[in-house]
């Protein structure tokens, strides 16, 4: 049996350490000893991608935000089912993943940091979101940054899927916007967050991997259904009326 390789490491700002390893061909990433990431098992991370191209078809341009790189899975996947309409920019934290894909994983992701409809950014996907008050940019955020809303790999995370964030996220999106949210678990109380965000919210499970007999994960796939905008208009004029 061949041994697994460490190849590199990146202290996170929780003080924990994600670790790149390689064994028998395949690259994996871990945290606190659990894996994070595998070129083993894409599905998901695929299907995430594949959930929202499927949406932006009738769209004659779009642009898309990915909140994490990974290994590119799925980048590479959001490219390969959307044609030169599409624009994807990315944001990772680590510049050391960045990097990873560069040196290491080209071949597994068929050198997607390289394609021309593709931009990747050293930034926290939080501070690459528009804020409240500047309008949208993007027609679809994906966020692939954590296991979940309650399962996190960052606690500062934590800010994207409160109400605070996904009203952040909102006022990024163009009207009639997409959010799709990988989970590793079915979570009700994000669902009802999304949905007081101005959300309609479609929950799709999807299998780990091509040979899992059931479905064990979940996207999350939310549309803006007000704008934000005027949602504070309507509760400022709301606190008016009640005042005169």
């Amino acid at each position: 049996m061949k041994p697994r390789t460490t190849i590199a490491s990146v202290p996170t700002p929780d003080g924990g350490t994600l670790v790149l390893e390689e064994h028998d061909g395949d690259y994996y990433v871990r945290l606190g000893g659990a894996i994070l990431m595998s070129t083993r098992s894409t599905l998901s991370e695929r299907f995430l991608a594949e959930v929202v191209a499927r949406r932006l078809s009738g769209m004659t341009s779009a642009s898309v935000l990915i909140g994490g790189l990974g290994f590119g899975f799925t980048t590479r996947e959001l490219l390969e089912r959307t044609d030169q309409r599409v624009r994807v920019e990315v944001a990772e934290l680590f510049d050391e993943v960045i990097e990873w894909n560069r040196q290491y994983l080209g071949a597994q992701n068929k050198g997607v940091l390289e394609h021309s409809r593709v931009r990747v950014h050293h930034q926290d996907v939080w501070d690459a979101m528009g804020r409240p008050g500047e309008g949208g940019a993007y027609d679809a955020i994906l966020l692939d940054v954590d296991n979940g809303a309650s399962a996190l790999v960052q606690e500062r995370n934590g800010r994207l899927y409160s109400l605070r964030g996904l009203h952040r996220i909102a006022s990024s999106l163009n009207d009639r916007g997409y959010l799709a949210v990988w989970s590793a678990n079915p979570d009700p109380a994000f669902n009802r967050r999304l949905q007081h965000a101005g959300f309609s919210v479609e929950e799709i499970p999807v299998r780990a991997h091509e040979r899992a007999r059931r479905s064990a994960h979940v996207v999350y796939l939310g549309r803006k259904t007000k704008a934000v905008g005027s949602a504070q208009k309507e509760k400022t004029e709301g606190k008016r009326g009640r005042r005169a």
